[in-house]
């Protein structure tokens, strides 16, 4: 059975994020992901607003990281948050969003080695063990928690989006993988296939594979109307492609050299040039839109190479307006609990 999840980036207020999250819990979704991002309200307060607010929906950091947050301390609010939430917390950590890390003036060295040992540090703690670590970036003596977990395991679903050795270490480690824009099965395929690597690589019983949970980051255009859908989603792809990395747009179909273009535009603040320069055809591949029929196809493709968990972004005016994309919007558009109830009454049934 194919899970869905909802991407919430706390650009609104901790009650708005919390409607959206009780929404979600009766529409059926399975998890509320919650942005750790410098520019946004701060994630650990906006879960606990949603776990006041919701009985059954998973909570989860979507993602953290550990470069701007202690191991550590990563630890303890997670474990005050499942508390909260009674079991309900789930941790998605990744080594965190490029451009918030150049703004904090942080030197990216070795990060998956970094992310092994974070992971690592936040499981002993969970566990309710003192922790000795001597790692190449981590050091701790004698750290414990008094808070304890409601859950027996605390999941972590270890971020992945670069590449292979990102997809290894996620299968190695993790609970689960939380990837990043996944829209075609080649690339889904690539992913799976290094997350398989890292299963094979840690020696993962049976057991740990059978309930291992790869959900994916998805960027969603919805619309009765596929024009609608496709032009809302169109500025956000365009803001995001600077991120890609170049084997992912290859896989893709995408040129790479679009990328610098792109990237250029956005950097002069020539918003509307970046935009434009964002073709149907590029939308189509780094995105899924369309109608809710359309929509329910692309997904069922790429679920069926081993996606099981969709956390949806939907693309929206207010994303835009956060997104800082001057005064770019689109008629018509749904805003995201449209978009949510959408889904759950014309997507959700179709995905398979």
């Amino acid at each position: 059975m194919i899970r869905f999840g909802f991407s919430c980036l706390p650009a609104v207020s901790s009650s708005e994020c919390a409607e959206l999250a009780k929404e979600c819990e009766k529409s059926g979704y399975d998890a509320f992901w919650v942005a750790d991002e410098i520019w946004y309200r701060d994630p650990w307060q906006v879960m606990t607003v949603c776990s006041a607010a919701t009985e059954k929906i998973r909570i989860a950091t979507g993602v953290t990281h550990m470069y701007l947050r202690n191991p550590a301390f990563l630890a303890q609010s997670l474990a005050t948050i499942d508390e909260i939430s009674s079991g309900r917390a789930v941790c998605g950590i990744s080594i965190g969003n490029k451009v918030m890390l150049d703004q904090c003036n942080v030197e990216v060295k070795r990060p998956m080695t970094a992310l092994i040992e974070a992971v690592k540090i936040i499981r002993i703690l969970l566990a309710g063990e003192v922790l000795n670590f001597d790692g190449e970036f981590f050091h701790y003596k004698g750290v414990s928690l008094k808070v304890k977990t409601v859950q027996r395991k605390l999941p972590i679903f270890v971020g992945a989006k670069s590449g292979p050795r990102s997809f290894q270490v996620a299968g190695e480690l993790g609970d689960g993988a939380i990837l990043t824009d996944v829209y075609s099965p080649e690339w889904a395929k690539a992913a799976i296939g290094g997350i398989k690597e890292g299963f094979a690589a840690a020696k993962r019983t049976g057991k740990e594979v059978e309930n291992y949970e790869v959900a994916s980051w998805t960027l969603v255009g919805i619309h009765p109307d596929e024009k609608v859908a496709r032009n809302i989603a169109r500025p956000v792809v365009a803001f995001y492609l600077p991120t890609h990395f170049k084997r992912q747009l290859e896989v893709s179909g995408v040129d790479p050299s679009l990328q610098a273009e792109i990237s250029s535009e956005i950097a002069a603040g020539r918003y509307g040039n970046a935009i434009r320069k964002t073709t149907d055809d590029v939308v189509a591949k780094l995105s899924i839109t369309g109608t809710p029929a359309q929509v329910a196809e692309k997904l069922s493709r790429v679920s069926k190479e081993g996606i099981d968990h969709f956390v949806i972004a939907p693309a929206d005016n207010l994303t835009l307006m956060n997104l800082g994309l001057g005064d770019y919007r689109v008629k018509n558009a749904l805003d995201a609990t449209e978009a949510l109830r959408l889904i759950e009454k014309d997507v959700m049934p179709r995905v398979n």
